[in-house]
Protein backbone atom coordinates (compact mmCIF):
# COMPACT_ATOMS: atom_id res chain seq x y z
CA UNK A 1 0.00 0.00 0.00
CA UNK A 2 1.33 3.41 -0.87
CA UNK A 3 0.01 6.47 0.91
CA UNK A 4 0.24 9.63 -1.16
CA UNK A 5 1.18 12.77 0.71
CA UNK A 6 -1.90 14.51 2.03
CA UNK A 7 -2.49 17.28 4.49
CA UNK A 8 -5.35 19.18 6.01
CA UNK A 9 -6.80 21.14 8.88
CA UNK A 10 -9.27 20.10 11.53
CA UNK A 11 -10.07 23.03 13.81
CA UNK A 12 -6.79 24.09 15.43
CA UNK A 13 -5.17 20.87 14.18
CA UNK A 14 -2.98 20.68 11.12
CA UNK A 15 -1.96 17.27 9.91
CA UNK A 16 0.10 15.68 7.21
CA UNK A 17 0.16 12.05 6.16
CA UNK A 18 3.18 10.69 4.39
CA UNK A 19 4.67 7.24 4.26
CA UNK A 20 8.44 7.14 4.06
CA UNK A 21 9.93 5.72 0.89
CA UNK A 22 11.93 3.20 2.92
CA UNK A 23 8.98 2.21 5.14
CA UNK A 24 6.24 0.46 3.22
CA UNK A 25 4.74 -1.24 6.28
CA UNK A 26 0.98 -1.71 6.22
CA UNK A 27 -0.79 -1.71 9.59
CA UNK A 28 -4.03 -3.66 9.79
CA UNK A 29 -6.24 -3.22 12.85
CA UNK A 30 -9.22 -4.75 14.55
CA UNK A 31 -10.84 -4.52 17.96
CA UNK A 32 -13.49 -6.24 20.03
CA UNK A 33 -17.07 -5.53 18.98
CA UNK A 34 -17.85 -4.08 22.43
CA UNK A 35 -15.08 -1.50 22.09
CA UNK A 36 -16.22 -0.51 18.60
CA UNK A 37 -19.84 -0.21 19.79
CA UNK A 38 -18.66 1.99 22.67
CA UNK A 39 -16.66 4.18 20.28
CA UNK A 40 -19.67 4.76 18.04
CA UNK A 41 -22.29 5.14 20.78
CA UNK A 42 -20.35 7.32 23.26
CA UNK A 43 -17.74 9.21 21.25
CA UNK A 44 -16.87 11.60 24.10
CA UNK A 45 -16.39 8.71 26.55
CA UNK A 46 -14.28 6.91 23.95
CA UNK A 47 -12.00 9.94 23.62
CA UNK A 48 -11.67 10.36 27.39
CA UNK A 49 -11.06 6.72 28.28
CA UNK A 50 -9.88 4.73 25.24
CA UNK A 51 -7.51 7.02 23.29
CA UNK A 52 -3.82 7.70 24.03
CA UNK A 53 -3.26 11.02 25.77
CA UNK A 54 -1.60 13.83 23.84
CA UNK A 55 -2.22 16.61 26.35
CA UNK A 56 -4.70 18.42 24.10
CA UNK A 57 -8.34 17.37 23.75
CA UNK A 58 -8.55 18.44 20.11
CA UNK A 59 -5.61 16.18 19.21
CA UNK A 60 -7.22 13.25 21.02
CA UNK A 61 -10.55 13.94 19.26
CA UNK A 62 -8.77 13.97 15.88
CA UNK A 63 -7.00 10.69 16.67
CA UNK A 64 -10.29 9.14 17.83
CA UNK A 65 -12.03 10.04 14.56
CA UNK A 66 -9.14 8.69 12.49
CA UNK A 67 -9.06 5.55 14.64
CA UNK A 68 -12.77 4.83 14.21
CA UNK A 69 -12.39 5.17 10.44
CA UNK A 70 -9.38 2.84 10.59
CA UNK A 71 -11.38 0.27 12.57
CA UNK A 72 -14.16 0.40 9.99
CA UNK A 73 -11.68 -0.06 7.12
CA UNK A 74 -9.45 -2.50 9.02
CA UNK A 75 -6.37 -0.47 8.06
CA UNK A 76 -4.65 2.00 10.40
CA UNK A 77 -1.64 2.70 8.15
CA UNK A 78 -2.74 6.27 7.45
CA UNK A 79 -2.94 7.19 11.15
CA UNK A 80 0.40 5.49 11.78
CA UNK A 81 1.95 7.84 9.19
CA UNK A 82 0.32 11.06 10.43
CA UNK A 83 2.17 14.07 11.81
CA UNK A 84 -0.04 16.31 13.96
CA UNK A 85 0.52 19.90 15.02
CA UNK A 86 -1.72 22.48 16.62
CA UNK A 87 -1.65 26.19 17.29
CA UNK A 88 -3.91 27.40 20.06
CA UNK A 89 -2.60 30.97 20.18
CA UNK A 90 -1.99 32.69 22.49
CA UNK A 91 -2.09 29.69 24.83
CA UNK A 92 0.16 27.04 23.38
CA UNK A 93 1.13 25.01 20.37
CA UNK A 94 2.43 21.53 19.88
CA UNK A 95 3.81 19.10 17.36
CA UNK A 96 3.66 15.31 17.28
CA UNK A 97 5.86 13.55 14.75
CA UNK A 98 4.49 10.43 13.12
CA UNK A 99 6.86 8.42 15.31
CA UNK A 100 5.26 9.83 18.46
CA UNK A 101 1.75 9.24 17.10
CA UNK A 102 2.73 5.70 16.11
CA UNK A 103 4.31 4.94 19.52
CA UNK A 104 1.26 6.18 21.42
CA UNK A 105 -1.11 4.16 19.24
CA UNK A 106 1.06 1.05 19.58
CA UNK A 107 0.96 1.38 23.38
CA UNK A 108 -2.80 0.72 23.11
CA UNK A 109 -2.42 -2.27 20.78
CA UNK A 110 -1.51 -5.90 20.89
CA UNK A 111 0.61 -7.02 17.96
CA UNK A 112 -1.11 -10.07 16.49
CA UNK A 113 1.38 -10.75 13.70
CA UNK A 114 4.24 -9.29 11.69
CA UNK A 115 5.04 -10.70 8.30
CA UNK A 116 6.29 -9.41 4.95
CA UNK A 117 5.64 -5.72 5.62
CA UNK A 118 2.21 -6.24 7.20
CA UNK A 119 1.64 -5.70 10.92
CA UNK A 120 -1.71 -6.86 12.28
CA UNK A 121 -2.85 -5.13 15.46
CA UNK A 122 -5.66 -5.49 17.93
CA UNK A 123 -6.66 -2.13 19.39
CA UNK A 124 -7.29 -2.64 23.13
CA UNK A 125 -8.49 0.80 24.19
CA UNK A 126 -6.01 0.81 27.07
CA UNK A 127 -2.25 0.60 27.45
CA UNK A 128 -0.92 -2.87 26.71
CA UNK A 129 1.06 -3.51 29.88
Amino acid sequence: MSIPFSQGKYGIISYSIKQDKNDDTTYLVKCDKELFDYATSDFYGFIISKIPKFGKYEVEEFVAKKLILALIEGDITELMNTKISYDDSPYNSGNYSKNIVRERILEFCEIISKEKGVVTLKYLGKPNT
